[in-house]
């Protein structure tokens, strides 16, 4: 199976889908804004992350992803995100691998307390 991210200035695509916007300057990654639709229900309750824009985040010294799910912001490291988050199994040509961080991770106070910039649109 061959790599599906896309990079188109600082957007990062996969199979068409915008998973965000890497701000080089700010060291940030912005998600584009998730919905509980989004949340792995089968594994207790986290949000996924296409493993490979993940890597490549890490590769390029992106130090945070931050977005909003269903309209709550978040701030996570991506070394968290790499170090604490669980490669889901499932991958193929249709389904993105992704790497899913438990919601209490994501949500936890030492996140929040972070400073962050979500008055970006």
């Amino acid at each position: 199976m061959e790599t599906q991210i896309k990079i188109s200035g600082n957007n990062i695509y996969w199979k068409g889908f915008k998973w965000g916007t890497i701000y080089p300057s700010e060291s940030t990654f912005q998600l584009v804004p998730r919905t509980k639709r989004n949340i792995f229900h089968l594994w207790g309750g986290g949000l996924g992350f296409n493993s490979q824009a993940l890597q490549l985040l890490d590769k390029i010294n992106i130090k945070f992803i931050e977005g909003k799910l269903s309209g709550k912001p978040f701030k996570v490291p991506v070394k968290k995100w790499t170090e604490k988050g669980r490669k889901s199994p499932f991958k193929s040509d249709s389904v993105d691998q992704q790497t899913i961080l438990d919601l209490e991770e994501i949500f936890s106070e030492e996140n929040l307390s972070q400073s962050s910039l979500f008055g970006r649109a």
